[in-house]
Parts: C-alpha cells; structure tokens; sequence
C-alpha cells in the first residue's frame, strides 16, 4: 500500500472513532434520559389519580354528612318518618314534603355531582330516589346500585355488577335524633376518569378480581394476560402493545370494599422514540457532513505531505548516490 493511502486510512480512522463513539454515547443518553421522562410522568399521572380518588372520597364522606344533618333534608325526613302514618298528614302533605327533599338534594348535587341518591325513613322504607337528576321509582333503581343499607356513616369504593362506584352513606339526624339514610352514589367512570388533571394522553384502568371495572381503552384493545401482568411486575409493566404502539403501565393498588382494586396507568413510548430517530438522523447528517469535510482536507494535508516527503527521499538518494561516487 503506498504511502499516502496508509497515512489516509489512519487519518481517518482517529478521526471517526471518537466520533462514533460519541454519537453512540448520546444516542444511549438521550434513551435513558427519555425514559426517565416517560416513567416520571406516568408516575405523576398514577400518584394523581389515586390523589383525586382519595380526596373525592373524602370529600363525599365530610359533605353527605353534613348534609344528612342540615334542615333541608332532615326536617322533611323527621317529619315523614314521625307522622307518615297519621292520618291528618294527608297525600297532599307528604307530596309537599317529599318535593322539598327532591329540590334540597337536587341542590345539594350542583356542589357535589353525584349520579344516584336514594333519602329513606329510618324503617328503610323509600322517600325517594334520585338517578341524573330525575325521579325515579323504588322498582326502578337499577340491580347495580341496590345494596345493604344501615345507618353507620360509611363511604366506600365498591363494585356492583362489574361497575366501579363511590357510596357515601350517612344517617339523617334531626335533634340529635336519627329518622333515616342518605345514600350518595357517584359513577367513576371513563367521562369522569377523563375529567382529572393531567390525564392527556395517557390511558387509565381498573380492574379488580382480574376484571375491568372501568378504562379509558376499549377492553377489545388489551391484551389477553393484561389481567396477570400486574401480579408479576413490581409496580411497572413495560412493552404492552396496543395499535400498534407499546405502552408502559404502572400500578398501584386501591381499597374497594376490603378487597384490593388495581390502577393501572400508562403512556406510549412512541413520542420518545420518534425523539431518539429525530436524534439519530441529526447525528448521521452531521457525521456524514464531517466525513466528507474531513476526507477533503485529509486529501489535501496528504498530498502536500506526500509531495515533500518524496522530494526529500529524492533528495537523499542522490545524496546517497553521491558520497558512494565519491568512494
């Protein structure tokens, strides 16, 4: 090989090393620093979540109580329950009474944003029973929100019929003197799992007993093991395909009814990715420019060098040539 290309060919090759080397670097760094950010933010979603849900829970339990114990609803109550069997409070009187219990509750929700209540005598017998604002008969409350009624103040995650709920439960009080049961039920739902805050773009489930109890993803969409993952995970699911995208999922677990229900929440990895190839591509412009930057002035650095260095092996020789003459 002649003289020239050597010098070429270690030119540039201390010329690329560093420079792969160093895009490898980067590459990896800005992978890193993307998940970092991916599992930050799911985090942040999931700590949210189960944030919103405990203080809506709260929120039920201080607010139902205090309404259960306030005049517009507890002095209709006492007086239905006291006096309903007499015969002096006539149709006409209890139609009066039960009304004003529907306008004070239906009040009441403009604060809280419940979907079903149910106001009964302390005989658990109904005064009435509201779903979405309407009235609606005893026979008509739907199968998924009946249950045990008692008059311990109580407000609880449960499942009825696959159906994720919050019950609020609280005895009427009038004068110290309980004369029935407040029952406040709100939906947790797809529209209200939307509602939260910082919940763009992410996806949200939750299941309990390996069954969705709600989702913001069309349970078609998840995959058959998506159930068991959870149990084997540590906290974290990674790679779940869903349209063709992967998602990560963390979860943490939530009280329902003694049992234990599980949030899931869980964002795709796509935007990093198209990050990591935006990245990619830059660096293999750049270098791509460099190398033909770079090869051009190796050509000319050489040529000069190659130039004076056969000059002066000339030159040598003659001399050489010359002192031998001589002898």
């Amino acid at each position: 090989m002649k003289l020239r290309r050597k010098i070429i060919l270690a030119l540039i090759i201390i010329t690329f090393i560093p420079m792969f080397v160093s895009s490898y670097y980067v590459i990896n760094k800005v992978k890193e620093q993307n998940k970092q950010e991916v599992d930050l933010k799911i985090n942040e979603t999931l700590q949210g979540v189960i944030n919103e849900l405990n203080q809506l829970k709260d929120d039920y339990g201080k607010k139902v109580t205090d309404f259960a114990r306030s005049e517009k609803i507890a002095l209709p109550t006492y007086i239905l329950h006291k006096y309903g069997n007499y015969r002096y409070l006539d149709a006409s009187n209890k139609e009066e009474l039960t009304q004003s219990i529907v306008d004070s509750t239906l009040l009441f929700n403009l604060a809280l944003n419940f979907n079903v209540a149910e106001v009964r005598k302390l005989d658990k017998d109904l005064i009435v029973a509201l779903e979405n604002q309407r009235q609606i008969g005893e026979n008509l409350i739907p199968g998924s929100l009946r249950g045990e009624i008692s008059d311990i103040n109580k407000v609880d995650f449960i499942r009825h019929e696959n159906r994720f709920l919050l019950q609020a439960q609280a005895a009427i009080i009038w004068k110290e003197q309980k004369v029935g049961i407040l029952l406040i039920k709100k939906y947790i739902d797809e529209d209200y799992l939307n509602t939260l805050k910082k919940t763009q773009g992410v996806k949200i489930v939750i299941i309990n007993d390996q069954k969705v109890l709600v989702s913001t993803l069309h349970q078609s969409l998840l995959p058959a093991n998506f159930y068991r993952l959870n149990d084997k995970s540590d906290g974290v699911i990674r790679n779940i395909e869903i349209q063709g995208e992967s998602y990560n999922f963390f979860h943490k677990s939530i009280e329902i009814e003694g049992d234990e229900a599980t949030i899931l929440v869980g964002l795709s990895t796509r935007p990093s990715l198209d990050r990591i190839n935006s990245i990619k591509l830059i660096l293999l412009q750049t270098s791509f420019y460099i190398f033909i930057i770079v090869f051009l002035l190796i050509l000319s650095i050489t040529k000069k060098f190659s130039s004076s260095f056969n000059e002066m092996l000339i030159v040598t020789d003659k001399l050489k040539k010359a002192i031998l003459k001589k002898k």
